[in-house]
């Protein structure tokens, strides 16, 4: 979905222009018979980025069945405008364990949070914390759901910079983001130690 267009493979007869409040969109094929039916939105925890502000809705797998009306089914497109008909998807080029900005930060996790490997930046922009009102910790995570071939990342813990181990918590969707981009949670319950290190798992799916 884009703007007030829906671009969909194959022809159809297309009458009125689509809402960027939300819209209800029924397709069917030459029998009559219906392909879709379903309704989006364009409020949280909808893209707002793509309610008029030029991003597009993007589906994020459409080949898997993707239940249509659900938010966490689509994302905001990976450029202005989108590109209608086409995969917006980001490849990664070259050596992922490459830092040429010397930042610290490697190539494919450069790709996973869509930064530049040419350019310096901060972890602490992307992977963020904050305490909670009854102790617990919550680590958000800023990445791009248009990173191709990269693994869900995950958050890995430890109290000594030796020995690390995944967060006891599962990753929670908290809103979409721009630019493809979207922010995940992790809450850590209380107790806890008196000094932690967070990092970030990323690795590269098999083909």
């Amino acid at each position: 979905v884009y703007g007030t267009s829906l671009n969909v493979v194959g022809e159809f007869e297309f009458g009125s222009a689509l809402d960027n409040s939300g819209d209800h969109i029924t397709l069917l094929n030459p029998d009559g018979e219906i392909l879709l039916d379903f309704i989006f939105g364009d409020d949280p925890p909808w893209p707002e980025s793509a309610d008029g502000e030029g991003d597009s809705l993007v589906l994020l797998d459409p080949l898997a069945g993707p239940d249509h009306e659900a938010f966490t089914s689509w994302r905001s497109s990976s450029s202005t405008g989108g590109n209608p008909g086409t995969d917006d998807r980001r490849t990664l080029v070259g050596d992922p364990f490459l830092d040429r900005d010397g930042d610290g930060i490697s190539a494919l996790l450069e790709h996973l949070l869509s930064t530049s490997d040419l350019r310096p930046d901060q972890l602490g922009d992307f992977l963020t914390w904050k305490q909670g009102v009854d102790g617990e910790t919550e680590l958000f995570l800023n990445f791009s759901l248009a990173a191709r071939s990269v693994e869900f990342p995950g958050i890995e813990m430890s109290s000594n910079l030796r020995e690390w181990n995944p967060v006891p918590a599962s990753p929670l969707f908290h809103e979409h983001l721009s630019a493809g981009r979207a922010r995940y949670r992790w809450v850590l319950p209380a107790p806890r130690p008196s000094q932690r290190y967070f990092r970030i798992r990323v690795s590269q799916r098999t083909p």
